[in-house]
């Protein structure tokens, strides 16, 4: 009487190709999950890029309000050259200006936040992008908003310690005619010229300057991945 043993060539065979399955099935599903990553984070950096764009009309904006500072800031040291053929309704339009339409930037940060915390930085698979986008959000944008504040602060400082003491706006004339203190309130509006309005106009123009690199950098690679860039 005989016995049939285990077939277990064939056992074997089987197991192989069941381990083999699942590793390939673990590998594929692995291929499919870096897919998605890469794909949500071209999405992320498209959404940036929107933002950048959105930051580029802001910058039009906030450097038209700045030119007219500056012109006002320029009429109210000539007038105050010679305060005794100060035009008050002018004076009073210029002051009105200078104090109330002072926007600053405060760039858009939300896609490059959210990238940040979600790990996409590396799926991009750009370091030369990531550094240059880094030194934007990290750098020049935490540099831009610093000014701004203090740029604000000197301002208020200017509404409601100098010109508050030397015009009055409801009867629209200087409240003060000595050249000691007409000098010092000049000088302070020289300062805010010089020292905020036109560095700041020069801060805007570097910035810009960033911001359209960065959105070309960003559309080359958003198309080099077949991201449609409209």
């Amino acid at each position: 009487m005989s016995t049939g043993g285990l077939p277990w060539k064939r056992l074997a065979a089987e197991a192989v190709v069941i381990v083999a399955s699942v590793y390939l099935a673990i590998g594929l599903e692995g291929q499919a999950q870096d897919r998605e990553r890469k794909k949500e984070a071209t999405a992320a950096l498209a959404q940036l890029r929107d933002e950048l764009r959105q930051d580029r009309v802001d910058i039009g904006e906030v450097r038209a309000e700045q030119e007219s500072n500056a012109r006002h800031y320029e009429r109210l040291m000539r007038w105050l050259a010679e305060p005794s053929s100060m035009p008050a309704d002018s004076v009073q339009v210029a002051l009105d200006q200078v104090v109330t339409s002072n926007r600053t930037m405060f760039p858009r940060s939300s896609a490059w936040t959210t990238m940040v915390a979600s790990g996409q930085l590396t799926e991009l698979e750009n370091p030369e992008l990531v550094t240059r986008l880094g030194n934007l959000y990290e750098n020049i944008n935490d540099r831009l908003i610093y000014n701004g504040e203090y740029y604000d602060s000197d301002l208020s400082t200017l509404a409601f310690g100098s010109i508050v003491t030397m015009w009055d706006s409801r009867a629209r004339r200087l409240l003060t005619r000595d050249p000691i203190e007409l000098a010092v309130f000049s000088n302070r509006l020289r300062f805010m010229y010089h020292g905020w309005n036109q560095y700041y106009l020069a801060l805007l123009d570097e910035y810009e300057a960033e911001v359209e690199a960065l959105i070309g950098a960003v559309s080359e690679h958003l198309a080099a991945h077949g991201w449609e860039s409209p």
